[in-house]
């Protein structure tokens, strides 16, 4: 068996299935990073992420990677965007509907979003809500961090 993209989806959905998120991210960063799972060649130039051929469980991996991702470049005074991400589901209204409801249950705080009225496949975030949460995120871990400083 030669890994791609099915092999990678049949892997992610066991895993989930065991509900191993730890695992479903190693596993799908590992196909980003392999190039046989290619989401993000639109995130630098126009904040899309394509879940074309996503399953469920390997979109979400891909929204808390996406997230991570943004993050890192947020920090770094390098973010391309101004915190609009357009999530790009296709035809699979279950999938659509998962997205929306992770950016609103697992994100504190919750990501709002919306979905394009020119075309039904495309979930938008609110920027606010994205630079809100990208905010409080690093107020978070430099608090955590000053306070590991006073008990050292």
């Amino acid at each position: 068996i030669y890994p791609n993209r099915i092999t990678y989806n049949a892997v992610i959905e066991a895993m989930g299935a065991a509900n191993q998120t730890s695992l479903i991210d190693h596993w799908y960063l590992d196909g980003v990073t392999a190039g046989h799972i290619q989401p993000f060649r639109g995130l630098e130039s126009h904040g899309w992420i394509d879940l074309h051929y996503h399953s469920v469980y390997m979109a979400r991996a891909a929204v808390r990677m996406t997230f991570e991702t943004v993050y890192a470049l947020y920090c770094a005074d390098a973010l391309p965007v101004d915190g609009r991400l357009i999530f790009i589901v296709g035809k699979g209204r279950k999938l659509l509907a998962e997205i929306n409801k992770q950016l609103k249950t697992e994100f504190d705080p919750p990501i709002q979003c919306h979905v394009r009225s020119q075309n039904l496949g495309r979930l938008l975030t609110n920027e606010t809500d994205v630079i809100n949460w990208l905010e409080r995120r690093k107020a978070k871990e430099t608090t955590i961090r000053n306070q590991e400083q006073y008990k050292a």
